[in-house]
């Protein structure tokens, strides 16, 4: 250890040690020299020769003297270090255009990856997460009654009771309610009302997980006992800085949502946001308090009321595989008392068939996953490509630089120089290049991360997903650099080496040229081929994009506003005062001026949706059967809002004095065939309220959840005979400009009921929108990516020709003084541009065909093959390549 500080000790008072040494060495020749002088009578000159031949090589004396001091390799490093920085000091221009161009392709690359880690791979900051599993994929939102059959995701709470109990291979299970509940509340000491995102959890969720409180504390086993009875809250970190202002009193503070004051008991650690990835809810709540948070879902007892997600760890020592077969076998056991005495044969096969899956739970839940995995990915290997061709623009730069500083690598080796020597000085400049473009592209990251964060949360709320860099991402960075200085600094170093010393002196570049200039021909074929790709892929997704922008939607998007209203949050609750108060807005907000007409809906486009896959079609006709349906509960003007046509029979009425429907075209074809519908009645489900619904108007078929969804059969219900949920989305189709249209409803609600809260305003375009936007960040990016590497590929192809030009300026001299015209000599070039041009394409067409196959998922209205696309693409890359040679 004492060596090591010794020896790096040494590298600090290098210098001063040097001229000890040289001082030391300078008086030992002196002394010899004198004492020769003096013993032996020579002459002075002669002593000191002697003295100096006696002595052997100074230099190798030096070297093995420093080798004490500290570690040669270490020291010529260094000096290759300082040597190489002088170098490119020296290039201002070379060195500027190579660190940008490593800069930004370390830095998109960075920036991808930093994003595709927060969203696709980091762990949850709990306890072990390893260990964690959810029962089924977590993936599906919102609840069902329908008796399990097959492989199920959501769970009743009955269910998490007794399967906590009774199962022997988990050592705590914890219920998650499957959705966010958007509401309304007040903060202590405020007194308007704020929007919060509720989550209810059990009251095992944070002991499951191992996340303890950084203030206060979490929910205990007594806080989900009994329904309704402790109104308590714990709140996430951003919540207890942002609304609270870091109180360090805040527990014993209170939140009054609906009807219940919750005490709030404790805050979680800075870094725990939940386990949902890119939403953080604002509080977390018992879930015995459901009843309290929403009176219309209070369906806690109920055995298949299934709405929750489950989450488990893992008792030590157990694999995953026994915890599967144990929870299967319990599933079936706890599911087999829920089915009665006699069970019908249908449940009892249901029952068979049904397991639960096994997911691990160390990444958390995420729907951005499913939205944005295949993306990322591919913006991914964007930008590695991206990357590569960077890297061979700046291996010919380094190939150029290097023919032109032939004869000093000649003279070194004649020096004694060894060729390895030479190639780590070499490579020690790649790695300044390369270090110093890391250094800029990190810092073009950490801004461009943000950049990208805002473009996946364009049209909703800032999705909250950490993406500054941690371990992985600093560990990939660094992995990246390495890869990138060995990718564009290894072949240059070999070949700047590769000379014959005493032919490069006399002048003569011979075998190296042809060598180096065969190497970039190669480069500059793989730029155009990359390049190629790029922008077929580019191409291909803005097709795409404008093949959905031209879907019928099936309604007139313009000049329609959605706003949403919490009537929970202002306590009503389902009917008469609700369904008065629904009236009275509907009918002020259309007496304002520049509105058209407005009215309520349970669900709008791509606003979440309600189907049902027990619809029983003509009820007691003999013709039952069962299907699939969408539905929605709408006011009467629904359909004069949206501009979606009636084709038959009428809409609803106030004078609809029984149960009433609307279908879309094909629930009217497909399940009400050889004839009209009219007149006809069906049930949705079993339930009282939903039986002999008879069918007044068929409207025309439309998209309700997506753009791309295969059309379903759909129903529509007036709000004034159904109020099982609670109507939240105003629509409104105005004239002249939407902010004052905006202003004049919420002044208009206001008047109606001041405690009545509005929010999430959006018109219906940017709903519409706001379903693309995952094509529209890839067909973006992929576009932005390809026009660079386009411009990287003709930076490479005009250093080629520029440097096989300067080569042969000497023959072009000579053909010219022969007779040759200027557009002969134009030719020359510009064929062997074409012959680059060329060969690229054709190795990037077929690895566009490829590429295309591989991203076939993500296109619509076009085929991967699209010739136009690819025509394209090659022409405008040859037109590059000919522009760049031409130059």
């Amino acid at each position: 250890m004492n060596r090591l500080f010794r020896k790096l000790w040494g590298l600090t008072k290098l210098r001063s040690k040097e001229d000890e040494l040289r001082e030391e060495l300078q008086f030992h020749l002196e002394e010899e020299a004198e004492q020769r002088h003096q013993t032996h009578g020579l002459p002075m000159d002669q002593a000191r020769w002697a003295a100096r031949r006696d002595l052997g090589n100074l230099t190798a004396v030096q070297e093995s003297t420093r080798a004490l001091w500290t570690w040669t390799l270490l020291e010529q490093l260094l000096q290759d270090l300082h040597y190489a920085t002088r170098q490119l000091c020296k290039s201002p221009g070379f060195t500027i255009t190579a660190v940008l161009m490593l800069a930004l392709g370390i830095g998109t690359n960075t920036a991808i990856f930093s994003l595709l880690n927060a969203v696709l791979l980091r762990s949850m900051p709990v306890s072990h997460p390893d260990q964690l599993v959810f029962l089924g994929k977590a993936e599906a939102e919102g609840s069902t009654n329908f008796f399990p059959g097959g492989s199920t995701q959501v769970f009743s709470y009955p269910f998490f009771r007794e399967f906590r109990q009774r199962n022997q291979v988990f050592s705590d299970v914890a219920a998650i309610q499957s959705f966010v509940l958007a509401t309304h509340g007040r903060l202590a000491g405020r007194t308007d009302p704020e929007q919060i995102q509720v989550e209810l959890v059990s009251s095992t969720y944070f002991a499951t997980l191992g996340v303890n409180a950084f203030l206060g504390q979490v929910f205990s086993n007594g806080d989900d006992q009994t329904p309704g009875a402790h109104p308590v809250a714990v709140i996430p970190y951003s919540c207890w800085r942002d609304r609270f202002a870091g109180d360090p009193s805040i527990t014993g503070k209170t939140i009054s949502i609906r009807r219940t004051t919750y005490t709030i008991v404790g805050v979680t650690p800075r870094d725990f946001r939940g386990v949902t990835v890119g939403r953080t809810p604002d509080v977390w709540i018992p879930l015995a308090m459901e009843g309290e948070m929403a009176s219309d879902r209070n369906r806690l007892n109920e055995n298949l009321h299934q709405n929750l997600h489950l989450i488990a760890r893992l008792k030590p020592g157990v694999s995953l595989q026994q915890a599967r077969t144990n929870t299967d076998w319990l599933f079936r056991q706890i599911l087999s008392g829920y089915v009665g005495p006699q069970p019908t044969r249908e449940r009892l096969e249901a029952l068979q068939r049904t397991t639960i899956e096994l997911i691990p739970a160390a990444r958390g839940r995420s729907n951005l996953r499913n939205e944005f995995s295949k993306p990322l990915k591919i913006l991914m290997a964007v930008v590695v490509l991206v990357l590569m061709i960077a890297c061979a623009n700046v291996a010919n730069l380094l190939l150029v630089r290097a023919a032109a500083r032939q004869q000093e690598m000649a003279l070194r080796m004649s020096l004694g120089a060894g060729r390895a020597r030479l190639m780590r000085q070499l490579l020690v400049e790649s790695a300044v290049l390369g270090l110093a473009g890391a250094a800029l592209g990190f810092a073009f990251a950490w801004s461009t991360c943000r950049l990208l964060l805002a473009m996946i949360s364009s049209g909703r709320d800032l999705i909250l997903i950490e993406v500054t860099p941690d371990s992985r991402v600093l560990a990939f960075a660094s992995a990246l650099t390495l890869a990138t200085v060995f990718l564009f600094g290894a072949t240059p170093a070999w070949l700047g080496t590769r000379i014959e010393a005493s032919s490069a002196l006399r002048g003569s570049r011979g075998a190296y040229a042809a060598s180096r200039q065969g190497l970039a021909r190669w480069l500059v074929v793989g730029q155009v081929a990359a390049s190629l790709v790029l922008l077929a892929c580019a191409g291909l997704f803005l097709v795409s994009l404008m093949s959905l922008g031209k879907v019928d939607v099936g309604f007139d998007q313009q000049n329609v506003v959605r706003l949403q209203v919490d009537p929970a949050a202002a306590n009503y609750l389902p009917g008469a005062a609700l369904d008065a108060m629904m009236v009275r807005v509907q009918e002020r907000v259309e007496s304002l001026p520049g509105v058209h007409a407005a009215s309520f809906a349970l669900t709008v486009f791509d606003g979440g949706g309600w189907s049902q896959d027990n619809v029983i079609v003509r009820a007691g006709t003999g013709a039952e059967k069962q299907i699939r349906v969408s539905l929605n509960i709408v006011g009467p003007l629904y359909f004069d809002v949206m501009k979606t046509p009636i084709v038959l029979g009428r809409s609803f009425s106030g004078r609809d004095n029984r149960k009433v429907a609307v279908i879309n075209e094909t629930m009217a074809r497909t399940h009400f065939p050889g004839g009209s519908p009219i007149g006809h009645a069906f049930a949705v489900g079993c339930e009282t309220d939903w039986q002999n619904i008879e069918v007044v108007g068929v409207v025309k078929d439309a998209k309700y959840m997506d753009l791309e969804e295969q059309q379903l059969p759909a129903a529509f219900f007036p709000h004034s005979q159904h109020q099982e949920g609670f109507i939240r989305n105003l629509i409104v189709r105005y004239s002249g400009d939407s902010g004052a249209v905006v202003a004049g409803v919420r002044r208009a609600i206001r008047e109606i009921d001041a405690n009545l809260p509005v929010s999430d305003v959006k018109t219906l375009t940017e709903l519409v929108e706001d379903f693309t936007l995952n094509r529209r960040m890839v067909a973006q990016l992929s576009a932005a990516f390809g026009i660079l590497a386009a411009l990287l590929a003709c930076v490479g192809i005009y250093g080629v020709m520029s440097y096989g030009v300067t080569r042969r300026t000497n023959e072009f001299g000579i053909r010219m003084a022969l007779g040759a015209e200027s557009r002969a000599v134009l030719w020359l070039v510009l064929r062997e541009t074409v012959g680059l041009a060329v060969a690229g394409g054709a190795i990037g067409l077929l690895l566009a065909l490829a590429a295309g196959r591989m991203v076939e998922s993500l296109l619509f209205g076009t085929k991967a093959s699209n010739p136009v696309v690819l025509g394209i693409a090659v022409a405008g890359m040859i037109v590059a390549a000919l522009l760049a040679g031409y130059l």
